[in-house]
């Protein structure tokens, strides 16, 4: 399977999201978005999806295009080997660029690379625990909850615009 990947990418319709000295590989793929009654011909989603390198894939990409639009440099084209794969290309001579991978580094046997940083856990104090009878508030009186209807000598009244009801106890 990785085989014919490399190949859409060195001989097929994903050329353009070859990066030399890096064996990428992948699949391009175009689709026409669906409307009522069948498919809009020129409302298309193109994607490819590749990896590197493809004796021991490292990297996975998927870029997907919601209706591209053909311009002067693919000779009118909106399909994925003309959109999605040259932005593989770019991502993946990013991540290359990113990481210091120089071309065949990945087939001399290289220690792994890490890709995410190693989170360092913070230290946790233990949960303290407060018995009920020490959850006094001192000299305070104790809260109250306020009402949620308005009692009898108070007005249902709403506020004017603009302002707010304040509770008072």
């Amino acid at each position: 399977m990785r085989d014919m990947l490399r190949l859409v990418v060195s001989v097929g319709t994903g050329k353009s999201a070859d990066v030399p000295g890096y064996e990428v590989g992948g699949k391009t793929g175009t689709a026409e978005k669906p409307s009522r009654g069948g498919y809009r011909q020129k409302a298309l989603i193109s994607s490819f999806v590749g990896g590197f390198p493809m004796n021991d894939p490292k990297f996975v990409i998927l870029v997907s295009i919601d209706e591209p639009k053909g311009t002067k440099e693919t000779h009118g084209y909106a399909t994925a080997g003309w959109v999605a794969a040259p932005s593989f290309k770019v991502i993946a001579e990013g991540i290359v660029s990113l990481y210091g991978i120089l071309p065949g580094d990945m087939k001399q046997g290289l220690p792994p690379i890490e890709i995410a940083s190693t989170p360092v856990p913070a230290p946790m104090p233990p949960p303290q625990l407060v018995s009920p009878s020490a959850r006094h508030r001192g000299n305070h009186e104790p809260r109250k909850a306020l009402p949620v209807r308005p009692a009898p000598n108070q007005s249902a009244s709403a506020p004017p615009l603009g302002a707010r009801r304040l509770a008072s106890e």
